[in-house]
């Protein structure tokens, strides 16, 4: 019998049949946490779709008062979005492929079983063409984002093609998980929720060297509902890493 990992640093295979919808603690109280389950619809479709409307250009971020290139391509569309030194803004068409994730998300049970007026009405997307395209260690800026009364907030997310680690690391070691890191496979879908914002950092781990040459690409989509104007003071710095 294999042993099982400890629960305040676990490594999770999800997204199969075999591991239906299952939500992860990520403070002692269950304020914050994280909740995995199979997508629906033909995962390899999809992934094709979103390949072809991959951007020409990774774009860029403010680091330290420098203009650098992402670590990875992306688009925003619904909303522009403030984060990491600039607001970046909407892409001129939305892809078919998008508007329909978009749809889909608001059909979901984080939207239906609420009574808030909460719609998600920005995508962000992120296309990781091997594994040494990241996203680093942030946490989304709540000032843009519809927050509860509670402070909790909702983004839903979906990982095409490549298996990769998205790592949630405590801001706070008090009532937290020290780390929780989980293996998101092909066709899975993951809300972060209730205060994780607050609590927790996330990010899309690195893999070096020659392993990290021979990752196939990774596309993810992640929904927000956007409140207020787009004109929002950005933060100095939100993500973190070695951008080259």
């Amino acid at each position: 019998m294999k042993r099982k990992p400890k629960s305040d640093a676990s490594q999770i295979l999800l997204g199969t049949t075999k591991n239906p919808a299952r939500r992860y603690n990520l403070t002692k109280d269950g304020k914050s946490w994280v909740e995995c389950f199979p997508l629906p619809g033909d995962e390899r479709e999809t992934r094709r779709r979103l390949m072809a409307c991959k951007p020409l250009e990774r774009g860029s971020v403010v680091m330290r008062g420098r203009e650098v290139p992402l670590p990875r391509y992306q688009g925003i569309y619904g909303r522009a979005y403030t984060f990491s030194g600039k607001t970046h803004d909407v892409e001129a068409e939305m892809p078919l492929v998008i508007a329909e994730f978009l749809a889909w998300a608001n059909t979901t049970k984080y939207v239906t079983d609420r009574a808030d007026g909460f719609t998600f009405n920005n995508v962000v997307g992120n296309w990781y063409m091997n594994g040494h395209q990241y996203i680093g260690a942030h946490s989304d800026d709540e000032r843009q984002i519809k927050v509860t009364a509670k402070g909790e907030t909702t983004i839903l997310g979906a990982s095409y093609g490549a298996a990769r680690t998205i790592r949630f690391r405590p801001k706070r070691k008090e009532g937290t998980i020290s780390k929780l890191d989980l293996v998101l496979e092909p066709g899975t879908g993951y809300v972060m929720g209730g205060t994780t914002q607050r609590t927790h950092t996330h990010e899309i781990v690195k893999v070096s060297g020659h392993k990290g040459e021979t990752i196939p690409p990774r596309i993810s989509l992640t929904a927000r509902c956007f409140t207020g104007s787009d004109g929002k003071k950005p933060r100095k710095t939100i993500e973190s890493g070695n951008y080259k």
